[in-house]
């Protein structure tokens, strides 16, 4: 049985895009001796057409969570957006399994449990090299189709600042 690549209830031989794509990355980074990596993770859905931050304790009705654009990279981000500093996968798990409790869910013909939004899983992480004092950062976003389960865009962003 495949589970839908958004949930977190994704038994160990069938694991979803988001966890083998942040394993690979916790991988990479913790193998890079010279560079001190830190990896924040934000949860959010689009329900109603209104932006609804999955980690946050405030309730839905009090978010002021709004798509915005910076005018000096041109690259949309959203306001007011939980952000968790992750290490491991089990780190990665947890936050996942916490905001999955805080989606909209409702039973459909086909399934008891159907998601009613998009889920967006982003990834920011950044990179400080200890030898150049260069800074790096990227941006990952995974987005998960309501109902389907389906990852239909994945975009990664890396820009680069030079801060010493």
């Amino acid at each position: 049985m495949l589970e839908c690549m958004c949930r977190v209830t994704v038994c160990n031989a069938y694991v979803g895009v988001n966890r083998r794509c942040v394993r690979e990355l916790l991988r990479v980074t913790q193998e890079r001796d010279n560079v001190d990596y830190t990896i924040k993770v934000s949860l959010l859905e689009i329900y109603n057409e209104k932006i609804v931050d999955l980690l946050s304790e405030l309730p839905v009705d009090v978010q002021e969570c709004d798509l915005r654009m910076d005018p000096k990279t041109k690259l949309g981000y959203v306001t007011n957006l939980t952000e968790r500093v992750v290490s491991s996968i089990a780190d990665v798990v947890q936050t996942l399994a916490d905001g999955e409790k805080n989606r909209h869910v409702a039973s459909t013909k086909m399934n008891s449990t159907s998601s009613r939004s998009h889920l967006l899983l982003q990834l920011l992480i950044e990179g400080h090299d200890t030898i150049s004092g260069q800074m790096s950062k990227g941006k990952c976003c995974k987005l998960c189709a309501r109902r389907t389960g389906r990852v239909y865009r994945r975009d990664c962003i890396v820009y680069r600042g030079n801060s010493k």
